[in-house]
């Protein structure tokens, strides 16, 4: 073998060794130094929204009292009776309270009435014996306004069936519309004891009517709207307004006017 051919077959030799060693070292690099995955962009926060930045265009007084916490006012419940006037008419007649009849207004109008006989525990005239009287009145078809229960204690020997008869007819008025009868009129009735005040939005009224005759009134006026309340119930003042009130109006006449 001639030598110029043995150094041919060397340098390949040498090149192909170099080319393997190469590789394998870049392998090895790859291996072992690989760079790690980059970590994910977290997404920006969503940007909560000053409320106040809505009322940016409206004086610091106002934006703080629009804006200022207030504490929850709650609702009182309140007493209004939606009935059918010829049903409840008929329910009075049936708790005992006789000749019920319902009177029902003229049209245009749209209103009701509802009235009782004279109701006696025992017979005899009627300005000498004790008697019980019951009407209804309503506004519209489906409401009841005002309940009006009269007492005429004229006989003193059946004065307390004639209360008794009072306080089981209020109880029979009440159960039509499934709420229960006021305990203080009960007891006004029974003690025949007079007194004004509010139950559940109603206003309940028992007097004694002017005249010797001992004759009594229990008046219950259901509400038509909110009952009364605090001043500051529609809109609850929670911090004072440090607006400048607005200059007043000039109302003197000028000269012109003057010579007019």
């Amino acid at each position: 073998m001639s030598s110029s051919r043995l150094t041919t077959i060397v340098v390949a030799i040498a090149a192909a060794a170099f080319a393997c060693a190469l590789v394998f070292g870049l392998s090895w690099r790859r291996h072992h130094t690989r760079t790690p995955d980059p970590a994910p962009i977290a997404a920006p926060a969503p940007r909560v929204q000053d409320p106040r930045d809505l009322l940016k265009d409206l004086p610091r007084d106002v934006s703080l009292y629009l804006t200022a916490p207030a504490s929850d006012r709650p609702a009182r419940f309140v007493l209004l009776p939606w009935i059918v006037p010829r049903a409840f008419c008929d329910g009075l007649q049936r708790a005992g309270l006789t000749g019920a009849t319902l009177h029902e207004d003229e049209p245009p109008a749209r209103g009701w009435t509802c009235v009782t006989d004279l109701v006696k525990p025992a017979a005899g005239p009627d300005e000498e014996t004790s008697s019980l009287f019951v009407s209804a009145r309503g506004l519209e078809p489906g409401r009841l306004d005002v309940i009006r229960l009269k007492l005429n204690l004229l006989d003193a020997r059946t004065a307390p069936a004639v209360r008794r008869a009072a306080r089981e007819a209020l109880r029979a008025i009440f159960a039509q519309f499934r709420w229960r009868p006021s305990e203080a009129a009960l007891a006004a009735i029974d003690q025949l004891r007079e007194q004004r005040f509010l139950e559940r939005g109603a206003q309940f009224e028992f007097l004694r009517e002017f005249g010797d005759a001992p004759r009594f009134n229990l008046i219950v006026t259901f509400p038509r709207t909110l009952p009364p309340g605090p001043a500051d119930r529609y809109a609850p003042v929670r911090r004072p307004l440090q607006t400048p009130p607005p200059a007043p109006v000039d109302t003197a006449p000028d000269e012109a006017d003057a010579a007019r």
